[in-house]
């Protein structure tokens, strides 16, 4: 049984057929642009600046997860989280974006990051749940769906992927 993403941003929209020479012009563009603007460091210190500069590497590198430029899509992301470390957004879809490159350790690594940043998103507890599942450690993914109940997440999508993880391993009569 397979349990897709979630995805968090209302940004999020992948785009498959963005060409992978295309999207690295954008993000060396970017690039370019904010060391242009702060120097060899890249990094605003006013932290509002910072935010809205993860955000706009956070959305290109969640537009990559579903194309060709994944690889380019996941470093935008890992600069997302690195200027703000603190946008919980970002890890999640870094999470998302590692898994689809099939690294499940640093994807459920990532994903733990925005379930510590943020305890009360659902959508952090669903990802690491369903990670947990996929990596085939059931018990683990089942911890995460009880620890997020004792966070008082209270979410359809949670209460569906536990009646699924619940169903897919019950004994069969």
């Amino acid at each position: 049984m397979a349990l897709a993403p979630l995805g968090s941003s209302p940004f999020l929209s992948p785009v498959s057929d963005v060409a992978a020479d295309a999207f690295a012009a954008s993000l060396a563009a970017l690039q370019h642009t904010l060391h242009s603007r702060f120097g060899k460091a890249g990094l605003p210190q006013d932290e509002l600046a910072r935010f809205s500069w993860s955000r706009v590497y956070g959305e290109l590198g969640a537009a990559a997860i579903s194309s060709p430029a994944l690889r380019d899509g996941i470093a935008a992301l890992q600069t997302a989280v690195t200027i703000a470390p603190t946008r919980a957004t970002a890890f999640i879809n870094l999470g998302v974006a590692l898994e689809t490159a099939g690294q499940l350790d640093a994807a459920i690594e990532a994903t733990q990051r925005a379930v510590q940043l943020d305890p009360m998103r659902a959508t952090g507890w669903a990802n690491l749940a369903r990670l947990q599942h996929k990596r085939g450690n059931v018990a683990a993914a089942r911890e995460v769906l009880m620890m997020a109940a004792r966070a008082g997440i209270d979410d359809p999508r949670l209460q569906a992927l536990a009646a699924q993880l619940f169903q897919a391993s019950a004994p069969v009569p």
